[in-house]
């Protein structure tokens, strides 16, 4: 707390006249990061400094190689980060729940998802991780299987193909691309990077499915295949579409499977927020987006109108007649 010097200010009154013999005056300068201060006495037309300081501010700002970013920022980062690492084992435990329940995969009980949704311990199953684990000698990967799934027929009926068709459904969900909240038809949309290299992927994979794209080019030829920017409705939906029609999966499963799978959680409802109505406390305030509030926000623009006519000496508003005359009340 800074603690500046008492005020002691003398008048000498007389009949309508008063005389300030001694002052003291204080002088602030107010910057972004720091207040100084200070305070000087005047007497019989001079000035002598009394005291000063100057109060510095912490920065509401983080610098880094003279580079200012929010304090909260890395902070929001790690929490976007966690967020959507639960949101994924969320999406990947309803797919293993509907995967399991139709056998196309090695079945696993509520407790045992579970346990991993809540518990952060995953299925010890020894059947499931067998399926689960990759084996690069015998082709035992996400990709082979995804590329099996468009280019051999299965037979349903066999638990080993069943099993083959559900480890790509599960590869799928556990990557299933880049899908953006903006209008596709934006500028910012059509010439950024990821759009760019989104369109750019789509080239070279032609009419083939994302999965064989990534088999037949990138894996058997030795090249990376993570950190690539793909697109969730033209790559992983069209994928999954294709698989579904190609191997005749039933309705029923591909409904529950597409909903574990692409399921977006819609955008929090913010009725919460709006405030109490200053006439009926009881009550929220009428949305923006209501018929009523539009008319009210007319009729306020209308009452605020002013006109001058030849007639008028200064600017007034409408009157009664004039209102019902305007047109844009009808």
């Amino acid at each position: 707390m800074i603690k500046f010097p008492t005020f002691n200010i003398i008048f000498f009154s007389k009949p309508f006249i008063t005389t300030i013999i001694m002052a003291k005056i204080l002088g602030l300068d107010l910057g972004t990061n720091s207040v100084g201060w200070a305070v000087v006495e005047k007497q019989d037309g001079e000035f002598s400094l009394l005291d000063k300081g100057v109060r510095i501010f912490q920065e509401g700002v983080k610098i880094e190689k003279g580079i200012e970013s929010s304090k909260a920022a890395e902070r929001t980062e790690h929490r976007s980060a966690r967020r959507l690492k639960f949101r994924r084992k969320l999406r990947k435990v309803k797919t293993l729940k509907m995967l399991s329940e139709y056998g196309y995969c090695p079945p696993l009980t509520n407790e045992e998802l579970d346990l991993w949704r809540y518990k952060k311990i995953y299925p010890q199953n020894v059947s499931f991780r067998n399926w689960w684990h990759t084996d690069e000698k015998s082709e035992k990967h996400p990709y082979f299987f995804r590329n099996l799934a468009i280019t051999q027929q299965l037979d349903l009926t066999n638990e080993e193909d069943r099993h083959k068709l559900g480890r790509a459904f599960y590869h799928m969900a556990q990557r299933r691309g880049f899908l953006s909240n903006r209008l596709e038809s934006t500028p910012e949309n059509e010439t950024g990077k990821v759009i760019g290299s989104i369109k750019e992927l789509q080239k070279k994979k032609g009419d083939r499915t994302l999965g064989q794209y990534f088999y037949e080019d990138c894996y058997l030829k030795g090249e990376k295949i993570r950190d690539q920017y793909t697109h969730r409705e033209d790559d992983y939906l069209d994928e999954f579409k294709r698989i579904c029609a190609f191997q005749h999966i039933p309705e029923e499963i591909q409904q529950k499977l597409h909903r574990a799978i692409f399921y977006q959680r819609p955008l929090k409802s913010q009725k919460g927020l709006i405030g109490k109505c200053v006439f009926e406390p009881n009550k929220p305030r009428c949305a923006v987006s209501r018929p009523e509030f539009e008319e009210y926000r007319m009729l306020c623009f209308i009452n605020n109108i002013k006109i001058k006519t030849p007639d008028d000496e200064k600017l007034r508003p409408l009157n009664t007649e004039e209102r019902k005359n305007n047109p844009t009340i009808l």
